[in-house]
């Protein structure tokens, strides 16, 4: 044996053009399966997106009318005792009737 002669290759390092076709066919079905998966995941974070926009929709909603709702108590809270001293005062006062004589 000569020992500046290259080593000769190992059997497993051996690759023919049909080994690298196939390899890459292989690669290529992973890659459209990935690629599907990614569409598919594209479709699900859409559809997700849609969903949080309507709960932030409706979330907007509710607390519009409990807005509303704490608006009202506290024209209520402010107004219904001014409105019950008003209409004790009326109770309370004395009616006086007008006549009116009429000439005969």
């Amino acid at each position: 044996m000569n020992p500046s002669a290259p080593a000769p290759m190992p059997p497993d390092h051996d690759v023919t053009h049909r080994d690298l076709w196939v390899k890459l066919t292989e690669l290529s079905g992973k890659l459209d399966t990935m690629a599907a998966i990614m569409i598919e995941r594209k479709e699900e974070l859409s559809s997700l997106r849609e969903d949080v926009s309507e709960l932030y929709r409706r979330q907007g909603r509710t607390d519009n009318r409990l807005a509303q709702v704490v608006v009202l108590g506290l024209l209520l809270w402010g107004l219904l005792p001014i409105a019950a001293t008003i209409w004790a005062a009326r109770i309370a006062a004395p009616q006086v009737e007008i006549r009116e004589e009429v000439e005969r």
